[in-house]
């Protein structure tokens, strides 16, 4: 579970997923067909999580820093992300 607060949130267009930005400086994203499950944890910001976004089907998702820095991730798999644009400061 996230360890700050979680500061904005989105969900998929069906309702099943819910991404949360939070101040621990990752993005988080919840089954909500499990949950009793920990969401899943997309790290690697350097700052705190200003904003979030998944798409339609839920496969990405997406967070922007304090900074301005954004990654975006596949869903399944949180080690990666698939794309990096460096904050502005």
């Amino acid at each position: 579970p996230p360890k700050g607060v979680v500061t904005r949130a989105a969900f998929t267009a069906d309702g099943k997923k819910l991404a949360g930005a939070g101040s621990d400086k990752c993005v988080y994203l919840w089954d909500l067909s499990h949950p009793a499950a920990d969401p899943t944890r997309f790290g690697g910001f350097e700052e705190a999580c200003r904003g979030v976004a998944v798409t339609a089907d839920g496969k990405r998702v997406a967070g922007v820093d304090r900074l301005g820095a954004v990654r975006v991730w596949d869903a399944a798999n949180a080690a990666e992300p698939v794309a990096v644009v460096p904050g502005t400061g």
